[in-house]
């Protein structure tokens, strides 16, 4: 059984999983997905992305939003926070002309160019298996808020980004019975908000885009190559 991480690993043991397992960690295209110079605007802008489809209960996307609005009152008007979701999510009721969501299926291209937009990307996700949208935006080169639980501590640390703290407790809603997760604390989101908007040359989203590119398809395929090989496939 090949997993990407370490979490996954884990949590496919206390399933009672017994077959063999090795980790391939994700990759990204770096092609699409790579440094790009932050350019100075008169508005900053903060991104976020998942589904809002069964209340958002593990993305929080309405937990990013309340963060925001805790973070930056109606009178600062030179921030604005853009959800990505899709066509098919319900509507959050929102009463802030600074929040919009981008409602639309986006290819690698599109999705390269909304991250170059960002000045920053949060995430106030109770559980990844990867995270795939904070290694791309990594990559970029912009500064990531982001729970450092599951599979993606694989790559992310406070070196290169603005870990969020969190305490685990048991996962609910439509998680119920799905063992521990990553509750955000709301002080310490509205907190790396700040520090981000406060902050706009970040030395610690140089050395994510390095590490994020350095996780590409190309080290994936190498890894997987490997681990094929060892386990008999190739002859």
């Amino acid at each position: 059984i090949v997993v990407p991480s370490e979490f996954n690993q884990t949590l496919f043991n206390a399933q009672g999983v017994k077959r063999p397992m090795v980790k391939v960690p994700m990759g990204i295209d770096d092609s699409m997905f790579h440094y790009k110079p932050q350019k100075r605007k008169d508005v900053f802008v903060f991104g976020t992305a998942g589904r809002t489809m069964a209340g958002g209960c593990r993305k929080r996307i309405g937990m990013v939003v309340d963060a925001f609005v805790k973070a930056f009152p109606k009178r600062v008007k030179d921030v604005r926070l853009e959800v990505k979701c899709f066509p098919d999510d319900p509507e959050l009721e929102i009463d802030d002309d600074r929040i919009a969501f981008q409602r639309v299926f986006w290819r690698k291209p599109q999705l390269a160019d909304w991250y170059e937009h960002l000045d920053g990307f949060v995430s106030a996700s109770s559980g990844e298996g990867w995270g795939l949208h904070q290694h791309e935006m990594m990559a970029c080169g912009r500064p990531v808020i982001a729970v450092p639980f599951g599979g993606i501590s694989e790559f992310y640390d406070d070196t290169v980004g603005y870990p969020v703290e969190y305490d685990l407790e048991p996962a609910g809603e439509h998680y119920d019975n799905g063992g521990l997760w990553a509750m955000p604390r709301m002080s310490s989101l509205v907190d790396r908000m700040r520090e981000v908007f406060n902050n706009r040359k970040s030395e610690k989203a140089i050395r994510a885009s390095e590490r994020g590119m350095k996780l590409n398809w190309d080290n994936s395929n190498a890894i997987l190559d490997k681990q094929l090989t060892r386990a008999g496939f190739y002859r």
